[in-house]
């Protein structure tokens, strides 16, 4: 049938009786002649040309096309070498069939991967795209027409219906499953409440509140699946705890060894890190603002190598709920009562990998919980707001004390023991405590013990808005260095470079009221960036040795250690040392009293060894992951189950991962291309050693810029490549040489530099000064001390400055 009746351009139409039904594919239309119509098979047609633009159009190219053209060229092809014959003989229609289903599924996959195209506008391109095939395949086959064979025939037809199964939503959702790679959603029961209906008239009615969650031993199985994964995440693992000497990673810290890995003595265990933030998927000015707003809960695996960490894809949806539906009684146990019960399978039962061919028990853990501090409270079972008597959830201190204490005595801070007794108490006013953690159920975790903090609301959104007005206030209207006007018009003069420029405080905000209200509302990265940059805007205005000067030094210190990558086994007790000389000298100069954010930062250092760099358990990276969301609920009008809608589109999405084999590969922009000779691009033959062709090619391809992991490097940026004699070592690109891609189908990246000689350390202006030399160096992108690129700025007083991104 479908030989003799290939897909018309309107679709199959039964004209069995006033029928009148279309279908877009052939195995629907029989279908529905079985059912509806036993026997009436014979009276297929296609329905008739409706007179319009487009079939004008398509009318009219049919006609324009000469039928003899191209006729010499198809005898052509079949007059090839023997090989070339040999390898068209093998095209089948089994084989072509097997390559265009694929093809069809991976283009539909693709189509919903994309967050700001929404199902419906799927459903419109797959149709369009499946009618202008059938009318491209139409006019070709009028060519072959002289060829009976009927090999050809069913190669045409099957290339004519390329969607088929395929045309309806139903039947891409049930490919994708068939194959593996949609996992389905499963609702999550959590209450009823009382809304109003129109069913016809307006009524009362219990409507059900549920989320969507993700059965992610299914996410974990295929991902580790992947090729490679498993393996590169295991060596890192290992890597890591071999490593004493340079701590990066929770597995290196204090909780992991001695309270996590002994549990599974001879067992191979990963970690899995929870997050829960609520995020706006509406505009936050309109008239429906916190309707639906919805709580997301994510995952990861923080021991995947580090260039992968943050990557968004990396970073995995568990559950979606609306913030609302969680505020009922035993809210958190109804809204993750799934999740819990995942987690402890995991830790428990573990899944069986297949890896190389053979099969591999792997169990995972819950290490963290993290989120900003209203979403760790609310969801951990700690009191909310900043107002109550015990406002920390890593101790028991009062509030009064909060206000003043540069310290936390031992006795307060918070035990599996006087968390039980807290609990027991059953008091929020006295213990800080209004319900037992239901992430306690997973045996792994303890709410006293696994601890974490979030440096971006803490610090960037709090305690340096607070120090940075101060700093501001007393530098501009209370000592006179320099004046607001001169200080935006060195904001706006700065030069930021290419890595920053994207980061530049709005000068707009620097305004009187707001400085002395300590309302600086700049954004986590402004923010970021006006503390990093600072003292190279306008150190030369203030005096050496000033003490509000030396508070920002302060402040500068504290922010490179929390953003480190990595550190040293010394650099927490430093850190608690800098965090209790700022804090008095914030009570000593400003003569204000501390706030509870202030008092977070006293357990950071106490954290870093519990769980290593403070940087990657940031809520930065992870609310980046709520804007992928937002897209797409952006991209679709409705709000009815918003869960649901958002969830099914991420699946998709993360179906396409699957079916596309995008496991931990580098992502690579690559700019410009131009071939150079050698001679020019490397005269000293220090670029030899990276080449692994014999002999060496007389040209090497340069790039203008690479962008590595989402990492932007350009000649003219500086490149942090070790230390000598206890000061870091700089080399500035010259050149980005392009020497293919590996093995792994990963760029080989080798930057051509000139060395710079670090002088010494400036600290009023917390910067390296750096004197150019001609002695030429090259170093490859995986051999980089630090995998960002700095830049060199030259200030108006003299002097090549670089600028720490973090503590090297």
């Amino acid at each position: 049938m479908r030989l003799f009746h290939p897909l018309p351009p309107n679709g199959y139409l039964c004209k069995f009786l006033t029928c009148g039904k279309t279908y877009d594919s052939l195995s629907n239309f029989r279908g529905h002649l079985k059912k509806y119509h036993q026997g009436g098979g014979d009276i297929v047609q296609p329905p008739q040309q409706v007179q319009n633009p487009v079939n004008n159009y398509q009318m009219n190219v049919d006609n324009d096309v000469d039928m003899n053209d191209g006729v010499d060229n198809v005898d052509n092809e079949f007059d090839q070498p023997p090989e070339l014959q040999d390898a068209q003989e093998e095209v089948t229609p089994d084989s072509v069939l097997r390559c265009i289903s694929k093809s069809a599924l991976t283009f539909v996959s693709k189509l919903y991967s994309i967050d700001n195209v929404n199902r419906a506008h799927v459903e419109v391109i797959v149709k369009l795209s499946s009618q202008f095939i059938h009318s491209v395949v139409s006019s070709i086959r009028s060519k072959f027409q002289e060829f009976d064979d009927p090999d050809i025939e069913e190669i045409f037809d099957i290339t004519s219906n390329s969607f088929e199964g395929l045309l309806t939503e139903s039947q891409r959702f049930t490919a994708l499953k068939s194959c593996g790679y949609l996992i389905e959603s499963i609702p999550i029961p959590i209450d009823y409440a009382q809304d109003v209906v129109n069913n016809p008239e307006p009524d009362l009615a219990q409507l059900p509140l549920t989320g969507q969650f993700v059965p992610f031993r299914e996410v974990l199985k295929q991902f580790f699946e992947m090729p490679n994964v498993f393996e590169k995440t295991l060596t890192n693992y290992e890597n890591l705890l071999a490593d004493e000497n340079n701590i990066s990673n929770i597995v290196q810290g204090s909780l992991w060894k001695d309270h996590i890995a002994p549990k599974f003595e001879g067992k191979t265990v990963l970690p899995l890190d929870v997050n829960y933030d609520d995020f706006e998927p509406d505009n936050l000015a309109g008239s429906h603002q916190g309707d639906h707003k919805v709580g997301g809960t994510y995952f990861n695996c923080p021991v995947i190598p580090q260039q992968f960490l943050g990557s968004l894809k990396n970073m995995f949806v568990a559950q979606l709920i609306l913030s609302d539906d969680r505020n009922v009684v035993d809210g958190n146990h109804k809204a993750f009562h799934l999740l819990l019960k995942e987690l402890k399978f995991l830790e428990e039962e573990g899944l069986v990998l297949t890896i190389n061919n053979q099969c591999r028990r792997v169990y995972f853990t819950l290490a963290l919980v993290l989120g900003d501090n209203a979403g760790l409270h609310s969801v951990l079972g700690f009191v909310e707001g900043f107002t109550a008597n015990y406002p920390c959830r890593m101790c028991r201190m009062h509030k009064d004390l909060v206000k003043r204490m540069l310290f936390v005595p031992e006795y307060l801070l918070r035990t599996p023991e006087n968390y039980a007794n807290d609990v027991a108490t059953n008091d929020q006013q006295l213990t800080g405590v209004y319900e037992e953690c239901v992430f306690n159920e997973v045996g792994s975790y303890h709410v006293a013990l696994n601890q974490s903090v979030d440096i971006q609301h803490d610090v960037l959104e709090g305690v340096a808005k607070y120090s940075m007005c101060k700093i501001l206030e007393n530098l501009i209207y209370t000592r006179g260095y320099f004046s607001l006007e001169t200080l935006i018009l060195r904001v706006n003069d700065f030069s930021y470079g290419v890595l920053e420029s994207g980061n530049r405080p709005p000068s707009h905000k620097l305004t009187q009221d707001r400085i002395m209200n300590d309302t600086l509302n700049f954004s986590s990265a402004e923010m970021l960036c006006f503390i990093r940059f600072f003292g190279m805007m306008v150190g030369d205005l203030v005096p050496q040795g000033d003490p509000v000067w030396e508070f920002y030094l302060i402040l500068r210190e504290i922010v490179d250690i929390i953003f480190a990558p990595s550190f040293s086994p010394g650099t927490p007790e430093y850190l608690k040392l800098c965090v209790e000389i700022h804090h008095q000298m914030y009570l000593n100069l400003f003569h204000v009293h501390l706030k509870p954010k202030h008092h977070y930062m006293l357990h950071y250092h106490i954290i870093m060894r519990l769980i290593g760099p403070l940087v990657h358990v940031s809520s930065m990276r992870w609310e980046s992951k709520h804007r992928e969301l937002k897209i797409i609920a952006r991209s679709t009008c409705s709000r009815k189950n918003l869960p649901k809608t958002l969830i099914t589109k991420y699946l998709l999405k993360l179906g396409f991962r699957f079916l596309s084999g995008c496991a931990l590969q580098m992502d690579y922009d690559l700019g410009v291309s131009v071939s150079v000779p050698k001679a020019l691009v490397d005269p000293e033959s220090i670029i030899d050693q990276f080449v692994n062709l014999h002999p060496v090619p007389i040209n090497f391809e340069c790039l203008s810029w690479v962008r590595l992991n989402g990492t932007y490097f350009s000649n003219g940026l500086a490149l942090h490549v070790g230390f000598t004699k206890d000061y870091p070592s700089f080399c500035v690109i010259d050149r980005i040489v392009y020497l293919g891609l590996s093995e792994n189908f990963e760029p080989n990246i080798v930057f051509v530099c000139h060395k710079l000689v670090t002088s010494s350390f400036n600290r009023h202006l917390y910067s390296y000064e750096v004197n150019e030399t001609n002695d030429w160096h090259a170093v490859a992108y995986d051999d980089l001390s630090t995998s960002f690129p700095l830049s060199t700025r030259v200030l108006p007083q003299g002097g090549l400055y670089v600028c720490p991104r973090c503590w090297l």
